[in-house]
């Protein structure tokens, strides 16, 4: 146990400091051409890690294969739209109706141009240009102003596909960075339950559940008339009493709606009382990093996903 320990260790080492930016470096160097023969070869190594087993991008069988072969081949626009947390309020606007989206209250480009006296007790700072860029504030007098501007400001500065792992989040990296300011759904220091609907050509096929997010992350399953659903990431599984949202046919409908016209595509929504509120689109769930349990379910959902063109180059 403690020499597999020591072995992992000495791979995490290696991989942050030598194999990640060795990808990030080649995958900037492509710009924005899909990965070429070297790239797909130096990110095997890292799926093998995760998933256990070699990736297949010629004839992609798994969901994760597919996944991947979006991140590494596909070049869509429409992947940009779907990544860029500003953007994305247009078409989820046009598509459902603004009176989906969390009340924006406001957005810029300097941090320092907040009007933080003018904002409510409670509000959410986000950028729009990655993961996990966002600042829960549920009680503003509380709140390190210069703090969350330097981190902003660091966010800013980042650009969230060139500066993670392996560097082939391509839809992450041709966003022009912005800060959002947005009204607070959740209660005291957590945000809202978070509703992720795994949808394949417009049909939601089951959702996972997250409680807790930012602290003791724990989640649940469910398929599309939520019993529970075989499939997890490798998070603990939230072990309480998961309610049915009573206006969970509802956001089933918004999902589908959102997702048609996607081969595949994940839609995040809140359920806060009778409201239901859109939270991203997500075309690229788990990453490089998060691994599908069990791999029965993993290699199901990739025969839900029917790409268009049945090998990738």
């Amino acid at each position: 146990m403690k020499e597999e320990l020591n072995r992992m260790h000495l791979l995490n080492i290696f991989s942050k400091l030598i194999y990640w930016p060795v990808c990030r470096d080649y995958a900037r160097h492509l710009e924005n051409e899909p990965a070429d023969s070297w790239l797909r070869l130096l990110s095997r190594f890292q799926f093998r890690r995760v998933h256990g087993f070699w990736p297949n991008y010629h004839n992609p069988r798994h969901f994760t294969e597919k996944l991947w072969c979006r991140m590494l081949l596909e070049r869509n626009p429409q992947l940009t739209l779907f990544c860029d947390k500003l953007l994305v309020q247009k078409f989820v606007s046009s598509r459902i109706g603004s009176q989906y989206l969390v009340p924006l209250l406001w957005s810029g480009k300097d941090p320092k141009s907040i009007p933080f006296d003018e904002l409510p007790s409670r509000f959410v700072l986000k950028t729009n240009h990655g993961c996990a860029y966002n600042i829960l504030v549920p009680d503003k007098a509380k709140l390190d102003v210069p703090g969350a501007i330097s981190q902003l400001e660091r966010w800013l500065r980042t650009n969230f596909c060139t500066a993670t792992y392996l560097g082939i989040s391509w839809g992450y990296r041709n966003i022009p960075p912005a800060i959002l300011v947005e009204e607070y759904l959740g209660e005291n220091d957590q945000p809202p339950v978070d509703y992720k609907f795994y949808c394949f050509g417009k049909r939601v096929e089951f959702l996972t559940v997250h409680y807790n997010r930012f602290s003791d992350h724990k989640t649940r399953s469910f398929d599309r008339q939520f019993a529970p659903y075989n499939f997890s990431y490798d998070f603990e599984q939230w072990d309480g009493h998961c309610e049915k949202p009573a206006n969970f046919d509802e956001m089933v409908k918004v999902a589908e709606a959102l997702a048609d016209g996607c081969e595949f595509v994940r839609v995040d929504l809140y359920s806060v009382g009778p409201k239901i509120y859109f939270s991203e689109l997500t075309p690229y769930p788990g990453g490089v990093s998060t691994k599908i349990l069990p791999r029965s379910t993993d290699l199901a959902l990739g025969g839900q996903w029917k790409v268009a063109t049945p090998a990738r180059h």
